[in-house]
């Protein structure tokens, strides 16, 4: 460095390199400004990995919700149709033995025809080779039967799709009165009190129980096998 004489008034000449403070002469050193890195911060990189996580969580929870939700509204509609199906089935039954506990000493042949035409397999096999002795019986009863369901109660679901249900069955049956063929004698009165001809008596009811198998023929339930309940 120059050294200035002042009382001379010798202005001092500055020169640029003179401005430049060196760190041999300051001792301080200038810091360089750090320079900006493209890098991520580590706690940055770590939010956007937890909303990462965060948002896979929440669109597996939905899936799970909507594939839970349609087995739930599933499994719903399997039941209730399941439950139709039975109602249904018990129905039938119910129908069918009292058709087959109702007969018509007038109508035998119409009778058979009805219960065949609602029978399949086994028990349409069996009523068809006893229908002439059924036809017989009938006919020589003379008396109406009239047969009503009155509850019914599935069993089983058997292998071959067929349904085992109970069935418990009323009968009640009008017969005629015997008619006596001997004239009446000389003591007895004109106004006799014995009945007219064609005159009819109920008996008492009758309650069956039946188990009978149900089939489904072509869309339509039919009568499989049919039994009596000791």
């Amino acid at each position: 460095m120059r050294t200035v004489d002042i009382a001379k008034d010798e202005a001092p000449v500055i020169a640029e390199a003179d401005l430049d403070t060196t760190e041999s002469e300051t001792g301080i050193a200038q810091a360089d400004p750090e320079p900006e890195s493209d890098a991520p911060q580590p706690h940055t990189g770590r939010r956007y990995l937890a909303i990462r996580i965060a948002a896979g969580l929440l669109s597996l929870i939905f899936v799970v919700g909507c594939v839970a939700g349609g087995w739930s509204m599933s499994g719903h509609h399997t039941v209730v149709r399941n439950n139709d199906h039975d109602q249904q089935i018990m129905q039938f039954s119910m129908d069918a033995v009292a058709q087959l506990i109702s007969t018509d000493s007038a109508d035998a042949g119409g009778y058979v025809d009805r219960v065949l035409a609602n029978s399949t397999g086994q028990w349409h096999d069996e009523f068809d080779a006893r229908k002439r002795s059924v036809l017989d019986t009938m006919q020589a009863s003379g008396g109406v039967s009239t047969g009503h369901g009155v509850a019914a109660g599935i069993e089983r679901h058997n292998r071959d799709g067929s349904v085992t249900v109970l069935v418990v069955a009323t009968s009640q049956t009008s017969v005629p009165l015997p008619q006596s063929n001997q004239a009446p004698g000389p003591d007895q009165a004109s106004h006799s009190l014995a009945p007219p001809n064609g005159v009819q008596v109920k008996t008492e009811p009758k309650q069956y129980q039946l188990r009978v198998d149900i089939t489904e023929v072509g869309g339509k339930y039919k009568l499989s096998k049919v039994g009596f309940v000791q």
